[in-house]
């Protein structure tokens, strides 16, 4: 979206629309599948669930709040201007 001239508070707007529920879908699918591991017997299993679905959880975590901020913070390079093709005269 940049690329294309748009600031970065739309390009930011637009990619979440975009990627955002794919996200939120994928995060809590892997989630889920990694604390039916809690459910084990054997603590060293259940452990690594609990260990997985937390480093997910903080993944998406940052994926959604940490890194927005930050592109807000360090994105200070202005929109590129859309190339235009040369009109012939």
């Amino acid at each position: 979206m940049r690329r294309r001239g748009h600031a970065p508070a739309t390009a930011h707007r637009t990619t979440v629309a975009h990627v955002g529920p794919t996200i939120v879908l994928s995060s809590a699918v892997l989630c889920a599948g990694y604390l039916v591991l809690t459910l084990a017997s054997l603590k060293t299993v259940v452990l690594f669930g609990v260990l997985t679905a937390t480093a997910i959880a903080a993944a998406f975590y940052a994926e959604l709040f940490v890194f927005p901020l930050l592109l807000a913070r360090f994105d200070s390079e202005p929109p590129s201007r859309p190339e235009v093709a040369e009109q012939p005269h």
